[in-house]
């Protein structure tokens, strides 16, 4: 049994029915989710235990909501 939630990003939301029509194709979100995907995190998620007593969101979830705030503060020049 795995400590971490299934994303499945082809899930369609009520409104809008896909983030691929509202979000720009050369998005930076887009450009993070290709990134994190490309990683091997299998060491990370091999040693991570989650809370216990729920499933938590994945590492590469995680990651994303980590790391999109620094490149959005790259891509200004911050």
């Amino acid at each position: 049994m795995s400590n971490f939630r299934l994303i499945d990003r082809d899930t369609g939301f009520l409104m809008p029915p896909s983030v691929d029509e509202w979000l720009p194709e050369r998005y930076l979100a887009r450009f993070v989710v290709e990134v994190i995907a490309g990683l091997d995190l299998r060491a990370m998620t091999g040693c991570y235990r989650g809370s216990g007593r729920h499933p938590t969101q994945g590492l590469r979830m995680k990651s994303r909501v980590g790391i999109a705030p620094v490149a959005l503060a790259i891509q200004r020049g911050a």
